[in-house]
């Protein structure tokens, strides 16, 4: 089996186990389903980190359903890179590499400030339209007006 069609399948698989006990109308490819992703990963605790394969089994199926969902709603695909599978995005002129399965395993071991809901729902939008993700203003292009000089007088005039 082909790694994108196993990577469909996972996404499936998660969709079809966590989607009745999501509470969600409807479990699919969108902001909620992620955001109840996040959630869930909270509400598991050590359940899901018991062991490296029960991570490794984890990030599989939620990857592949977070990468599904970045297709789904922001376009790009899958690929094969040396840094292992990601989604490449083309937004105007230029590429954006996602890495779902990465993004889900920082999720785990580092906590919420790997955020897969704020991922997806603020920064990956931004990223995406190219506006600024917060932070401050961008510099001027053309730099600030010359400031007047003074009137010079002559070196033994101190005052």
């Amino acid at each position: 089996m082909s790694a994108i069609l196993q990577i469909k399948k996972n996404a499936q698989a998660l969709i079809d186990n966590l989607g009745p006990h999501s509470g969600l109308s409807t479990f699919c490819y969108d902001a909620d389903s992620v955001a109840f992703l996040d959630g869930f990963i909270d509400r598991q605790g050590q359940g899901i980190r018991s062991s490296p394969q029960a991570i490794d089994n984890f990030v599989s199926m939620a990857g592949a359903f977070l990468g599904e969902a970045v297709i789904a709603t922001f376009g790009g695909e899958w690929q094969q890179n040396e840094s292992g599978i990601s989604i490449c995005i083309q937004a105007r002129d230029q590429y954006h590499l996602v890495m779902p399965f990465q993004r889900v395993h920082n999720r785990l071991i580092n906590g919420t400030e790997y955020s897969l809901a704020y991922f997806f729902s603020t920064a990956l939008p931004q990223i995406v339209s190219g506006s600024a993700p917060g932070g401050p203003p961008p510099l001027p292009t053309q730099g600030p007006p010359p400031l007047p000089t003074p009137e010079k007088k002559p070196w033994w005039k101190p005052f």
